[in-house]
């Protein structure tokens, strides 16, 4: 058998755990869609915390299903509403000159099959990415969603993106989505969740588990709940116990297990400080994480502006405050009046010691156990 394990942030996990809450509410809307109701759901979360994997669950869990349509949305790459008819009906967007009387005659008449085809096939629109939808696009979506709600099409969706979709959608005159029947903020998984997701692949693969408390307590503090890691620590759990023979996972798994996912968490770490390097973002994520290492746990709003303006006065704030989230650097806390916090866990840490070692290869944690 394979290693179930994906430490891939484009990857199912083996096993989805601390997200029953979140896929049983879009369950809920896929039902409600299927039979004929016009619903919507809202994902948000900084990146990694799992919103891609919950909607290729959800279309993997709808694959086949004879009374709905499962639809991905790629937000980078269908911009306008032609584009969303053109992936509805399975058909390839056409090239044309945008003025001309053949094109307008095209686009309506995909725009009118769209809305024929929807009257009878309930549809279900996933959309990843959608802090990054274009004004048209939302608006071609929220038309289908009203007409939905008239009963003239069988239409739902989902919309994922990181803490700033509202405020895009806002920008974009959509934020009565703000009302969406759904709104699922994802969050850092609870400790027992991180140790279903470590161990149940190991024990329904027949590998016995003979831990002891103080080596699961300190599994789950190594991936710092965050899931990326957790599927890096797994999957080197697995190989560990599969170089044995024994089918036993123990203290000497774990020891042996150490050093390969530090060098996959490292991997990951370096990859997105040169992220931060080539988008001029290295000066600010390093005043950022001098703050946090003096015990702060969080910024306000004002204070990162301060943080910022002293490495450049003519810096836009916001600008990088939406760069840095993008790459997982920080996150918004919306429920605490949009406070700053970091993002990936030690991330900030590895950004400083890089700059100690002056950018050689260097460890993002020591491999000895504590």
């Amino acid at each position: 058998m394979s290693n179930p394990y994906t430490p891939d942030f484009d990857q199912i996990p083996p096993v989805l755990a601390g997200r029953e809450e979140a896929l049983s509410k879009i369950d809920e809307v896929v039902e409600k869609t299927a039979s004929g109701r016009s619903l919507e759901v809202i994902v948000s979360g900084p990146p990694g915390y799992g919103k891609t994997t919950l909607l290729r669950r959800t279309a993997e869990r709808l694959e086949g299903d004879p009374r709905i349509e499962a639809v991905m949305v790629d937000s980078l790459k269908v911009r306008t509403c032609d584009q969303l008819h053109c992936l509805l009906l399975g058909e390839s967007p056409k090239e044309g000159d945008a003025a001309s009387l053949s094109h307008f005659q095209a686009v309506w008449d995909r725009s009118w099959r769209c809305e024929a085809l929807l009257t009878h096939r309930p549809t279900f629109l996933m959309v990843d990415d959608a802090d990054q939808v274009t004004e048209e696009l939302v608006h071609g979506i929220l038309s289908l969603c009203l007409k939905a709600k008239f009963e003239k099409v069988k239409f739902g969706f989902i919309l994922a993106g990181s803490p700033w979709l509202m405020q895009h959608l806002f920008d974009l005159h959509a934020d009565d989505l703000e009302r969406s029947y759904g709104w699922i903020d994802l969050e850092l998984l609870e400790p027992e969740a991180v140790t279903t997701a470590l161990l149940q692949p190991l024990e329904d693969a027949g590998h016995r588990i003979q831990l002891e408390e103080e080596d699961l307590e300190y599994l789950v503090a190594q991936t710092r709940c965050y899931p990326f890691f957790i599927q890096c620590v797994g999957h080197s759990l697995w190989d560990a116990a599969e170089a044995t023979g024994r089918k036993v996972v123990d203290s000497g798994v774990v020891d042996s297990a150490r050093p390969e996912w530090w060098r996959r968490i490292n991997a990951m770490l370096a990859d997105r400080m040169r992220q931060l390097e080539e988008r001029g973002l290295l000066p600010y994520a390093r005043a950022l994480a001098w703050y946090f290492r003096s015990g702060q746990k969080y910024i306000s709003l004002d204070d990162f502006d301060r943080v910022i303006e002293m490495r450049d006065a003519d810096a836009d704030a916001k600008r990088i405050w939406g760069e840095l989230e993008t790459l997982g650097y920080v996150r918004t806390d919306e429920r605490h009046g949009g406070r700053i916090e970091p993002g990936v866990p030690i991330l900030m840490d590895y950004v400083l010691k890089a700059m100690v070692f002056e950018g050689k290869s260097i460890a993002g944690q020591s491999t000895a156990r504590p």
